[in-house]
C-alpha cells in the first residue's frame, strides 16, 4: 500500500501525550473507516456519521483535527489500493436462488426482500462474488490461522448421498425413496444443526 502524507508523520509530531496515543490511534482508525464508508457507500453516510460520534475520544480540538486529517489520508490510501486489488471488478454473477419464492437449492444463498416479507421493498442484491479473487490483506500465516478457526457450513441433509428438491418440497433418500419435506424429518433426514 502506498504511504499517505498525514499518516507517515510520527505521533510526536502531533503533540499527543503518551497517555493519549492509544486514543489518538483509535480516533484515526474511526475517521479512516468512516471516510472509506462515506466514499464507498454515500447512501450510508448518515449511519457512518452516527457511528463515528460514538467512537471518537475527545482529545481536544487540535488533536481531534489532527486525527481526522491522518484518518482521511489513511482512507485515501486504502481506497487507492482498491483500484489495484480487484475489488472493483464488475461481476456477471447470478444467484442460483433468485428470490424467497424461487429456492432451488436450500443450502445456497437466497436473496430476501429488503424489508421483512414485503415484496414491494425489492430484493437484496448479492455481495460481490468476485471478492474471492481480490488480493488478500492478511499474510498467509494469518490467513491460515483464520481459516483453521472457521467451520464449514452445516449441510441441509444428514446423508450426503441424499438430495432435495426445494421447489417440489421433497427429499430423495440414498435408497431412492422420495419423502415430502416436513418438520418430522428434522433429525431423520434434515440436519438439526442446519436449522439452529
Amino acid at each position: 500500500m502506498q504511504s499517505c502524507s498525514g499518516a507517515s508523520r510520527p505521533l510526536n509530531a502531533y503533540d499527543i501525550s503518551k497517555k493519549n496515543r492509544a486514543a489518538f490511534i483509535d480516533n484515526v482508525i474511526a475517521y479512516a473507516a468512516t471516510d472509506v464508508m462515506r466514499r464507498e457507500a454515500p447512501d450510508g453516510g448518515g449511519i457512518a456519521e452516527t457511528g463515528l460520534r460514538s467512537l471518537i475520544n475527545d482529545l481536544g480540538r487540535s488533536a481531534n483535527a489532527a486525527a481526522k486529517k491522518v484518518g482521511q489520508s489513511v482512507a485515501t490510501a486504502v481506497l487507492r489500493s482498491y483500484d489495484f486489488d480487484g475489488s472493483r471488478v464488475i461481476s456477471s454473477y447470478s444467484p442460483i436462488n433468485s428470490g424467497p419464492t424461487d429456492v432451488r437449492e436450500i443450502d445456497r444463498w437466497t436473496p430476501e426482500y429488503n424489508i421483512g416479507g414485503n415484496p414491494a421493498s425489492g430484493i437484496q442484491k448479492f455481495l460481490t462474488p468476485q471478492w474471492g479473487e481480490v488480493d488478500q490483506i492478511l499474510s498467509k500465516k494469518h490467513l491460515t490461522v483464520l481459516q483453521a478457526s472457521l467451520k464449514s457450513p452445516e449441510p441441509f441433509l444428514l446423508d450426503s448421498e441424499a438430495t432435495h428438491d426445494a421447489k417440489a418440497g421433497t427429499i430423495t433418500r440414498a435408497n431412492g425413496e422420495v419423502v415430502p419435506i416436513g418438520k418430522d424429518l428434522i433429525g431423520v433426514d434434515i440436519n438439526p444443526a442446519f436449522i439452529a
